[in-house]
């Protein structure tokens, strides 16, 4: 299921997730991903030792549970080799058999995650109940990429619209097809959690989904898909 969560664009704004680093290759957040990648090759090369690693990797995002914003995350990872160290002292994993910098920066990246996707959901409830209180039938509760000024978007565009009546939301996009050189833009029915801001593209209330090649008639269907979402039982 591709949940909210997975998606690392601005909570219902352009830009960076609400409290999260601004990108950049040498940001604390983009040293954590690299250390991230630093794993992957173990999921060929040696499988036990990447879930050996894993498993200290969710250790340590646990033990910061109670970090709540990117600078005190930035703060505290000054300290994360004895951080790495406690933790698995703490889970029995022993030390010496993993890349301590590169769990420690993957544990980093989780818990930033974790923190972004939180700073999601709160926006995309707040969308929700302001859009409520102006009586308005749709909020929007992510978006991401770049609209241009005449309102064309530049891809990879995202946009979430969720039902203030139903449980049920649109999610537009616009991606670039490498293969036929073109843009490729589509709307989708995804399911929308309003108790708590989450949405997920699978087991959705229906299975519409439409393409286009052209944003005027993308524009067109999202509109017409607007109205029958809001008409049906």
């Amino acid at each position: 299921m591709i949940t909210n969560d997975m998606f690392m664009g601005g909570p219902g704004v352009m830009g960076s997730p609400v409290g999260s680093p601004a990108g950049g290759a040498n940001t604390p957040l983009a040293r954590w991903r690299e250390a991230e990648r630093r794993l992957y090759p173990l999921i060929m090369s040696a499988p036990e030792l990447y879930e050996y690693s894993l498993r200290l990797v969710r250790a340590i995002a646990d033990d910061l549970h109670n970090v709540e914003n990117s600078e005190e995350l930035e703060r505290r990872f000054a300290d994360s080799t004895s951080i790495a160290a406690r933790v698995a002292a703490d889970v029995g994993v022993d030390a010496s058999q993993v890349d301590v910098d590169a769990v420690a920066g993957a544990a980093f990246a989780l818990r930033q995650s974790e923190l972004d996707a939180a700073a999601r959901r709160a926006t995309a409830l707040s969308q929700l109940a302001a859009a409520r209180d102006r009586g308005e039938p749709w909020a929007t509760i992510y978006e991401s990429g770049r609209v241009t000024p005449d309102g064309g978007v530049v891809p990879p565009y995202h946009l979430v619209e969720a039902s203030v009546q139903r449980p049920v939301g649109l999610h537009s996009w616009a991606t670039f097809d490498m293969e036929a050189g073109a843009v490729v833009y589509g709307v989708e029915v995804v399911g929308v959690d309003a108790d708590s801001g989450r949405w997920w593209l699978d087991d959705s209330p229906s299975a519409v989904e439409q393409t286009h090649t052209d944003a005027e008639s993308w524009r067109a269907s999202l509109a017409q898909l607007r109205e029958t979402v809001l008409r049906s039982p």
